[in-house]
């Protein structure tokens, strides 16, 4: 029932073997540098910190308001 396997069949099985073998071996050993080998001489910056924060206070209720107001306002404005 089994029928042989032509040699050019058997040979692309190896080669592509081969050829998948070398790309994961080859994909194991790339090292890729981390962040910190290009931060030499950056000074952390507080731009997120206080974007936070600002978040913070907008939802406690404080600063940035007028959100519904201005909704209500451009509502009857367009109808």
């Amino acid at each position: 029932v089994y029928s042989r396997l032509s040699p050019i069949i058997m040979l692309k099985r190896i080669v592509s073997s081969v050829f998948i073998t070398f790309a994961l071996v080859q994909a194991q050993q790339d090292n890729y540098p981390d962040y910190q080998d290009y931060a030499e001489g950056y000074q952390q910056d507080n731009l997120y910190h206080d974007y936070a924060a600002r978040q913070e206070e907008k939802a406690a209720g404080g600063g940035g308001g007028g959100g519904m107001m201005k909704m209500v306002v451009m509502s009857g404005a367009s109808w």
